[in-house]
């Protein structure tokens, strides 16, 4: 009986082991997979504006800014699709804008931050006050002959008010913004509502002052997706992030507007050169592991995804001797057609 009740025991724990073994293989997959996509256009037309008012209410209306400086304002869409199985789950946006190279002063973005409620207007409080005041004595006394006597007596009074006002009702935040990177980028935050998905197209508009002579530029654009899902018996995050990196350029200037088509073919060639280089590869090598200058480290598997958005040229100049010479000619176009949108 008692080598049973072991044996049933240890089946018991082992089944219950196999079972949280099962629902941790299915969670591990199902984080894997890719239930948010975000998209940016490929490159972005700015227009130069007149100056924002930051010089003081002091100085007169007819007052521009230095002749060395102009202020450029863009317009950048995101757009955004949850998937099915996680439509409920994500519960906030994060998108960070960022230059990859140059560094130039933000003066303003928008959308500022929001709060919503379910309420709309003040709510309307009342309130009613009691207040009792009771007052009363005691006195026994013991006469000689009679017996024991009490006296007592009691005066009360009772109160009341009645309190009639207004209270804001609680607010939740569904956008959040401000600046990052010392003032030279901006980050915007957003959570669903009622009446407001996180799905669809979202405008960022920013403002930033250049030099005179600015012409193109790079901005990285991070996307980010959190929330949480149930897995099983317990809760399992949602992290999902993509970032881009969007190339500027100044509306009716064709020639800037071509040198950032350049910068976009050359990025998708560079990707497309490196699938076809990581794919034969793999044929001819086995698992993909190059060892740089005989120690340890290797060429990186996301080694384009660094050259593109870090903007350092020294990912190409390092790497170099380890890739293809179709690879190392396409990625020296690449960082070609980048230099040239300083």
């Amino acid at each position: 009986m008692y080598t049973f009740s072991r044996f049933r025991s240890f089946t018991v724990r082992s089944l219950c082991a196999l079972v949280m073994l099962a629902f941790t293989a299915s969670g591990s997959t199902f984080a894997d997979d890719d239930s948010v996509e975000f998209d940016v256009p490929a490159f972005v037309g700015v227009r130069e504006i007149l100056p924002l008012p930051i010089y003081g209410p002091e100085l007169p209306s007819s007052f521009s800014a230095p002749s060395e400086e102009k202020t450029i304002e863009l317009l950048l869409p995101i757009s955004s699709v949850i998937g099915a199985s996680d439509r409920g789950d994500v519960k906030e946006f994060r998108f960070d804008v960022s230059w990859v190279r140059s560094v130039y002063p933000i003066l303003d973005y928008g959308p500022k931050t929001q709060t919503v409620s379910d309420v709309e207007g003040l709510l309307n409080i009342e309130e009613n006050r009691e207040r009792s005041s009771k007052a009363g004595f005691n006195f026994t006394a013991k006469p000689l002959e009679i017996g024991n006597g009490s006296l007592t007596a009691d005066v009360g009074g009772r109160k009341s008010e009645r309190l009639s006002f207004q209270r804001i009702p609680q607010h939740e935040v569904l956008v959040a913004s401000g600046t990052i990177d010392r003032g030279t980028g901006a980050f915007f935050r957003f959570h669903a509502s009622k009446t407001e998905t996180l799905e669809g197209s979202r405008n960022l508009l920013l403002a930033y002052r250049v030099p005179q002579s600015w012409r193109n530029g790079l901005l990285k654009v991070e996307c980010r997706a959190t929330g949480k899902r149930r897995v099983g018996f317990w809760d399992e995050p949602i992290d999902f992030g993509r970032s881009f990196v969007v190339p500027l350029f100044i509306e009716g200037d064709s020639v800037g507007q071509q040198m950032a088509i350049d910068f976009v073919r050359a990025e998708q060639d560079l990707r497309k050169s490196w699938n076809e280089f990581e794919a034969e590869l793999k044929k001819s090598r086995g698992p993909f592991s190059i060892k740089l200058f005989g120690g340890e480290n290797k060429l990186p598997k996301d080694w384009p995804h660094l050259l593109i958005q870090s903007g350092d040229d020294q990912y190409l100049s390092r790497y170099q001797n380890f890739l293809s010479k179709d690879l190392a000619v396409t990625a020296g176009r690449f960082v070609q057609a980048r230099s040239s949108l300083k």
